[in-house]
C-alpha cells in the first residue's frame, strides 16, 4: 500500500484546496466536487450584503457568491427550504479561497446564545453549502479568554432541522468563536454531512469549536482542521453520534481535537433524571476510520489528545485505521495527553481501539490516500480451490476476478470464498449442468481496501459491499459521480453451492444495481451472498500502486469475439479486469477473453446452456480496467 503521509497537508489540498495562510493546508482542489453548480445555474447571484439577505431566503434559491461580502448582522440570517449556496473555495478554476462571507460584529441582539450568522430553522430540505469560505470576527485568528465568554460568542451557521440532511461540501470555516457549524439542540435531532472541507483558526477559551453538535447524527468526511479548541464537539445526548473520515487533524491545537462531552457536564442531574437518561451517557456512538492525527503538543504547552470520549456511548465507540504521531498506543483508558483517553471509566469497555498506527507518519494508516491501497495479481486456475496469499494485510477488503481465458470451451467463469484480511480462495466455476472439471485458465484480480477515494488524478473510486440474491439490490454510492462510472461487481461469500454470476443494471452517476444469476436449468432462488463492488470514473486512475486505465466498450458486445482497443499502450503482461454494465440480455452468461497485449484485447459474452442450446447474445456494454 502506497499512501502519502510525510507531507498529509500537501495531500490533502489535492481534495480540498482553495486556501492559503495561517493554520490552512493551502494548495488548489484538483476537481469540483460531482454536482456542484455552477455560476450559470444560479438563480441569484450576489456581491452585496443586502442581496445576499434577500437571495437565501427565498426557497430553493441557488445563490452564487460572485465577491467578498461583509456582513454587520446582528441577527441570525434565515435560509429557506432548499437553498443551495454557492462559492468559490473548492472550484480549481478560483484561485485561493475565492470570495469571503465575513462577519465583522460580535454584536447579538437576538435571543440566540450561539449568535448564528445564518439559521435554518425546521425546513423539510435542508441547505446546501457549495465551496463557501466563512470568516467569523475573530479577525486576528488568535487564541484569546475574554471577560465575558458570551460577550464574544460567534457561529457561522446553525441548522436546526429535523428533516432530510444538512450539507457542507468542499466550504472554509475559519475566525468562529463558539463554532463555524453548530447543529441541533435539546429537541432538535439534526443530521449533517460535511465533507472536504476545512476548520481553522476557531479559537476562544470555552468554545472554539469546528463544529458544536448539540443533537443528531454527523458524518465528516475528508476533512481538515487545525488551529481550533477542539475539531468536533458532541454535547453527550443518548440521540446523537458523530463518524469521521479519511480525515486530517493538523500540528496546532489548544486542546483535544476531537470531543464527546458527558452529559452531565451540559444538563443538570435533575433534568437528566427526569428524562431516564443516563448521566454519564456519552452520545450514541462516535467512530473515526482512517485518519490522520498529527496534534501531539497544545499551542500552549504541553501535551494534547487526539480524542477524548467524556462519558459512555450507547452504542459503544471504534476508533481504527488511524496514523496517530503519539508516541504509543495509549494504555490506561484515563492517562492524559494520549492518542485517546475515556474519561467516565476505568477500562476500555465499549472503547474499541484496533489497527492503529503512532508515532507516524506511518505507512498504510491514515489519510490522506495517494493512490488506492490494494494489489493486483494474474494466475492461472482450473476447477480446483487455490489460496491466493496477499502480500499486505487489510482491514475490510473487496476482491474483483474476472473474466477468464478462453482455452476451455465449456462456460465458467471464476468463484471466490474466505476472502480475508490476507488471503482469498478462488476457482473456475462451470454451471451445474457441466461435469465442473475445466482446464488451466488465466484470471487477473484485483484486491481494494473498502472506502471513498479521490485518486492523485482526481478520479473517484468507490470500493463497497452489499448483499444480494437473485433479485436486484439498488446500490447507492457515498458520493455521486460526475458522469455514470464502470462498475465491476462480484460475489465475496459460498454461502450456495449452486453456480452463480452477479449481473449489474442500471449504472449511473449515483449508483447501479446488481443481481446474482444461476443457470437457467436451476429453480431460480439463491441463498443471500455478500457482494463486492468497485467504481470508477474512467479515463487514467492509480489503483494499488500501478496506472490503469478505465473504459467501456460502446453497446456492442455480443456472443461473436469483439476487439477492445485500449487508449494507450499498456504494460508488457497487463492486469485484465471486466464486467458487463447492463442487462439487456437475461440469459446467465459471463465474458471470456483471448489475446491481450499492450493495445488491445478480445471479449464475447458466454452463455450457458441448461436450458436450450442457442447461445446468442444480445449487444451489452463491457466495462473494462487495464494496467
Amino acid at each position: 500500500m502506497s499512501l502519502s503521509h510525510e507531507k498529509p497537508l500537501e495531500g490533502y489540498a489535492r481534495n480540498i484546496g482553495g486556501s492559503a495562510g495561517k493554520g490552512t493546508h493551502g494548495g488548489t482542489a484538483v476537481q469540483r466536487p460531482a454536482g456542484m453548480p455552477t455560476r450559470d445555474d444560479a438563480t441569484d447571484i450576489v456581491s452585496t450584503a443586502s442581496g445576499l439577505k434577500d437571495a437565501v431566503g427565498t426557497d430553493n434559491a441557488i445563490v452564487y457568491i460572485d465577491d467578498t461580502i461583509t456582513l454587520q448582522t446582528t441577527k441570525p440570517i434565515s435560509i429557506g427550504s432548499g437553498v443551495q449556496l454557492v462559492g468559490g473555495f473548492c472550484d480549481p478554476t478560483v484561485p485561493g479561497r475565492g470570495p469571503v462571507i465575513e462577519r465583522d460584529t460580535y454584536e447579538n441582539t437576538s435571543n440566540k446564545t450561539e449568535n448564528p450568522t445564518f439559521i435554518s430553522r425546521y425546513n423539510d430540505n435542508p441547505p446546501t453549502l457549495w465551496g463557501i469560505s466563512m470568516r467569523g470576527p475573530n479577525t486576528d485568528q488568535e487564541y484569546f479568554k475574554p471577560a465575558d465568554l458570551n460577550d464574544r460568542v460567534s457561529t457561522g451557521i446553525w441548522s436546526l432541522d429535523t428533516s432530510g440532511t444538512f450539507e457542507a461540501i468542499g466550504c472554509e470555516f475559519w475566525g468562529w468563536t463558539l463554532a463555524g457549524i453548530a447543529l441541533g439542540a435539546t429537541n432538535s435531532e439534526t443530521d449533517a454531512d460535511v465533507i472536504r472541507c476545512t476548520f481553522h483558526s476557531n479559537l476562544m477559551a470555552g468554545y472554539g469549536y469546528g463544529i458544536e453538535q448539540y443533537n443528531g447524527h454527523l458524518w465528516c468526511d475528508r476533512s481538515f482542521y487545525n488551529r481550533n479548541r477542539h475539531g468536533i464537539s458532541g454535547f453527550g445526548y443518548p440521540s446523537e453520534s458523530w463518524v469521521l473520515t479519511e480525515s486530517v487533524i493538523g500540528p496546532d491545537w489548544i486542546s483535544h481535537a476531537m470531543d464527546m462531552h458527558r452529559l452531565i457536564q451540559n444538563r443538570s442531574a435533575e433534568w437528566i433524571d427526569k428524562q431516564g437518561y443516563e448521566r454519564d451517557c456519552g452520545g450514541e456512538y462516535i467512530h473515526v476510520r482512517d485518519c490522520t492525527f498529527m496534534n501531539t503538543r497544545s499551542m500552549l504547552g504541553g501535551g494534547v489528545e487526539g480524542i477524548v470520549q467524556r462519558g459512555i456511548s450507547v452504542e459503544g465507540d471504534e476508533v481504527w485505521g488511524c496514523d496517530f504521531w503519539h508516541p504509543s498506543r495509549p494504555v490506561a483508558p484515563g492517562d492524559r495527553d494520549d492518542a485517546y483517553r475515556v474519561e467516565a471509566r476505568d477500562s476500555w469497555e465499549k472503547f474499541d481501539a484496533h489497527d492503529n498506527a503512532f508515532g507516524g507518519p506511518n505507512t498504510g494508516f491514515g489519510a490522506p490516500r495517494a493512490t488506492v491501497p490494494g494489489e493486483t495479481g494474474t494466475v492461472e486456475l482450473d476447477h480446483r480451490w487455490r489460496t491466493i496469499t496477499l502480500d499486505d494485510t487489510y482491514r475490510d477488503p473487496v476482491v474483483f476476478m474476472k473474466p477468464v481465458t478462453e482455452r476451455g470451451t465449456q462456460p465458467c467463469h471464476t468463484r471466490l470464498r474466505n476472502v480475508g484480511s490476507d488471503s482469498f480462495d478462488v476457482r473456475l466455476e462451470e454451471w451445474e449442468y457441466l461435469n465442473d472439471a475445466h482446464v488451466v485458465e488465466h484470471a487477473s484480480f484485483i484486491v481494494l481496501e473498502r472506502g471513498t477515494y479521490r485518486a492523485s488524478t482526481g478520479k473517484q473510486v468507490v470500493v463497497g459491499r452489499t448483499r444480494t440474491d437473485t433479485t436486484f439490490e439498488s446500490v447507492s454510492f457515498d458520493s455521486d459521480f460526475s458522469d455514470s462510472p464502470v462498475v465491476l461487481s462480484q460475489s465475496q461469500t459460498h454461502n450456495g453451492s449452486d453456480a452463480i454470476v452477479t449481473r449489474n443494471s442500471d449504472v449511473h452517476s449515483d449508483g447501479f444495481a446488481v443481481r446474482l444469476q444461476e443457470e437457467e436449468g436451476q429453480d431460480g432462488g439463491h441463498a443471500l451472498e455478500a457482494v463486492g463492488y468497485i467504481a470508477l470514473e474512467r479515463g487514467t486512475v492509480e489503483l494499488a500502486g500501478t496506472t490503469f486505465e478505465v473504459g467501456r466498450t460502446p453497446n456492442d458486445v455480443t456472443h461473436e469475439w469483439s476487439q477492445i482497443r485500449f487508449q494507450t499502450a499498456r504494460n508488457d503482461a497487463p492486469v485484465f479486469l471486466a464486467d458487463m454494465q447492463m442487462f439487456n440480455g437475461s440469459d446467465p452468461c459471463s465474458i471470456r477473453y483471448q489475446n491481450l497485449n499492450r493495445t488491445g484485447v478480445d471479449v464475447r459474452i458466454q452463455e450457458e446452456q441448461s436450458g436450450d442450446d442457442e447461445t446468442a447474445h444480445t449487444k451489452e456494454v463491457v466495462g473494462y480496467v487495464v494496467s
